[in-house]
Formats: structure tokens, C-alpha cells, sequence
């Protein structure tokens, strides 16, 4: 049973968030006490507490079951697994598995593209970058660059993600080799927005 043992009328607490109008401190089971809403059906102090004085609902919780059901669950168990009636992963293991051949590939890629795709806007795209750009002229710039941030000096490594290629007079589709420098990740959100992470 859950006991209420003071009401608190709009206390605010160290974030500086305001309980509303009403707030009570109950009193859990183990002893420990704990505010919530007035409206609020918290019970417990934590989940432990939950987990130990809830109610189940099981027949058999704190019973013991026969050692004869058991074996008949266990039997009963054993050959639906062995039927295939268990688990419907067996099916899909390995070539079993529809939609891992080519030909069922190809025909989700057809169904699930362009127009058919859930998330279509309308043949519209962010990437206003020439194909070359994503190709080779990204890791061209960063090796000319000896995979340094000419900022602030990061030294990453081939393959690193925090290495950035950066257009220098904003144009993207500029994409001459004295118009791109690296750039660290930091560096770059600073240059477009102003901030330094």
C-alpha cells in the first residue's frame, strides 16, 4: 500500500522545474520515500522495487510445478521445434532465405524505388555535387593534404571520417583542386555556422 505523506504545493526542485500545481511524497514498500504527481500511478520508489512487490498474474508463480507437466511441456516443446512449427528462422537461414537471391533483390529494389518509395518527394535532391567530386576528388584533396586539417592541424589517417573536403568560395559545384582544402569536422561546422565543437 502506498502512503501519502505530504502534499507539496509548487515546490521547485534544483533544474528549476516547477511540480505544477501538486506533487505528493509517497512512501514505497521498502521504506524509501519518493514524489510523484498527485495524478500520478506510480507505486514504487525504482523498477526493483516494481519488479519485486508487483503482482503477477502467472498461476504457477511461487508454485511448483509437477516434474511430470514439466517433461510433457519440455517433450511438447521439443518436437514443435522439430517440425519447424517453433521457429520460422530455419526457413530463412543462409540461401534459404527468399530475399537474399538475386532475382528477389532485384524485384523489392524495382518495387521499393522512385515514385513506389515511401519516402518519394518528388525527384528532388540535396546533392548538387558533380559525380567526381564523391568518386575521387574527395580522397585526392585529403592525400594532397597529407590528411591534415589546414585549420587547426588534426592529423587524421586514410579512411578517417573526421576529415572533411571544403569548398572554399561555398560553391559546390566549383570543384577546382585550388578551391577545396581538408578540413577536420570541427573546423568545417565552425566555418559554415560559426560554432567550434
Amino acid at each position: 500500500m502506498v502512503k501519502i505523506v505530504a502534499v507539496v504545493i509548487g515546490q521547485v526542485n534544483k533544474g528549476g522545474y516547477k511540480w505544477g500545481e501538486r506533487s505528493v511524497i509517497n512512501v514505497c514498500k521498502c521504506g524509501k520515500s519518493f514524489k510523484s504527481f498527485k495524478s500520478s500511478k506510480r507505486k514504487y520508489c525504482c523498477k526493483s522495487c516494481a519488479s519485486k512487490y508487483q503482482k503477477r498474474s502467472s498461476y504457477w508463480l511461487g508454485k511448483k510445478m509437477p516434474v511430470s507437466m514439466r517433461n510433457n511441456l519440455s517433450k511438447a516443446h521439443k518436437k514443435m521445434w522439430d517440425e519447424g512449427k517453433m521457429d520460422n528462422r530455419k526457413k530463412l537461414l543462409g540461401d534459404l532465405n527468399p530475399s537474399k537471391r538475386p532475382e528477389v533483390r532485384k524485384k523489392l529494389s524495382i518495387s521499393n524505388s522512385g515514385e513506389k518509395h515511401w519516402n518519394w518527394q518528388g525527384g528532388i535532391t540535396k546533392r548538387t555535387y558533380p559525380k567526381i567530386f564523391f568518386t575521387k576528388l574527395r580522397d585526392l584533396i585529403k592525400e594532397r593534404d597529407n590528411y591534415i586539417c589546414q585549420e587547426c592541424g588534426y592529423k587524421g589517417i586514410k579512411g578517417d571520417n573526421k576529415l572533411i573536403t571544403h569548398h572554399i568560395d561555398w560553391n559546390k559545384k566549383n570543384s577546382e583542386l585550388n578551391n577545396l582544402i581538408t578540413l577536420c569536422r570541427s573546423c568545417h561546422a565552425f566555418e559554415h555556422n560559426g560554432k567550434k565543437k
